[in-house]
């Protein structure tokens, strides 16, 4: 079926692929909530890695094809990493990256908007 790419990716099941190019990958919450957050397995489903604390960092190693969401704790409302409701790590090319901006929509902290370039 054609389709812009936004189309194509809503229709296939988002679930992690091969685990042969690793990340390193640090996500940091800038939102005053309570932030858990999920790998997407082999079949799809939500595997609960960590719960976020105000103002915290979770550090892992991953790989590039496996995707991560995250969910406000109180009543399950998508919560976006550096913009994007689904995350899917860059692999590891021997340099630090930034960490990961966890946030609610609209919002890359509770004080500042968003702004998108």
């Amino acid at each position: 079926m054609a389709g812009s790419s936004d189309d194509t990716d809503s229709e296939q099941p988002l679930r992690s692929a091969r685990d042969d190019r690793f990340a390193l990958v640090t996500f940091e919450s800038k939102t005053s909530r309570r932030i858990d957050v999920f790998w997407l397995d082999y079949d799809g489903q939500r595997v609960k890695y960590a719960t976020l604390e105000v103002g915290a960092t979770f550090p892992i190693m991953t790989y590039e094809t496996h995707p991560w969401i995250f969910r406000d704790v109180d009543n399950g409302a998508p919560i976006l990493a550096d913009g994007k409701e689904v995350y899917f790590p860059k692999a590891y090319d021997g340099r630090e990256d930034p960490p990961v901006h966890i946030h609610i929509p609209g919002v890359l902290s509770d004080n500042k908007p968003l702004i998108n370039e």
